[in-house]
């Protein structure tokens, strides 16, 4: 795995660490921000491992997700499902 990606997903649950923690203390709005967060490193980490693409916008990673997803005949709903995926370590490394 390349350093900038172990970053980006290292990153990504640290944020989500935040989200849950958020969320035990009853900030639902702040923890599903916290939760977009992270899901928008894991996205990127997976963009650049797999084609060296790094961004600066959000609306940028969104488009290039679907493009990729739809470039390999993944529908955009099997993409979304797999987001509720449980986020750990492992999780991430099967993504990958």
């Amino acid at each position: 795995m390349k350093e900038h990606t172990q970053k980006l997903l290292d990153k990504s649950l640290d944020v989500l660490e935040a989200a849950e923690a958020l969320l035990k203390i009853g900030k639902i709005d702040v923890a599903a921000g916290r939760a977009y967060y992270s899901m928008m490193h894991t996205a990127e980490a997976l963009l650049f491992e797999t084609q060296d693409l790094s961004f600066n916008k959000h609306g940028d990673i969104h488009g290039h997700m679907v493009d990729t997803f739809q470039r390999r005949n993944f529908s955009t709903l099997n993409f979304i499902a797999g987001c509720w995926m449980p986020l750990t370590r492992e999780s991430l490394e099967i993504m990958m």
